[in-house]
């Protein structure tokens, strides 16, 4: 398995890098909603020895995903959706702060902004052939 801090290509240039940074986020955040796996591990947990260095920070990814919401809007609006259901299904049934208490507070407070904001998304259903779609696109 390849590692890479994929929230730094939230941003890059080209739109390949885009969509797939997005997507893998995406796929983590489907994975933990689910329950087939969590990628995003809290710090005590990470501190076991079965644990290599190199982990996915979800608060790094819950930042670059904040901080560059918009454009992410704008440019795959279905992503933008699909996250922020993953996102709200997640914090209701997991409470960020207990499971990341290293989290800076602050991220957590613009998290949950956001997510109130789309808290119309909660129910919302999507179909996969869109994201397909996306894909090709």
């Amino acid at each position: 398995m390849n590692y890479d801090d994929y929230y730094l290509y939230f941003t890059h240039p080209n739109v390949e890098y885009r969509k797939y940074s997005l997507l893998i986020f995406m796929s983590a955040l489907a994975h933990w909603h689910s329950k087939a796996a969590n990628v995003f591990v809290p710090i005590k947990i990470r501190k076991k020895d079965y644990y290599s260095a190199k982990v996915y920070n979800f608060e790094d990814y819950v930042r670059s995903f904040l901080d560059n919401q918009e454009a992410i809007k704008r440019e795959f609006p279905l992503f933008n959706e699909i996250i922020l259901i993953y996102l709200i299904g997640l914090s209701d049934r997991n409470n960020f702060e207990n499971v990341f208490r290293e989290f800076d507070k602050q991220i957590l407070v613009e998290l949950r902004e956001v997510l109130h904001k789309n808290i119309e998304l909660k129910d919302k259903t999507y179909n996969t052939n869109d994201i397909v779609s996306i894909l090709e696109y």
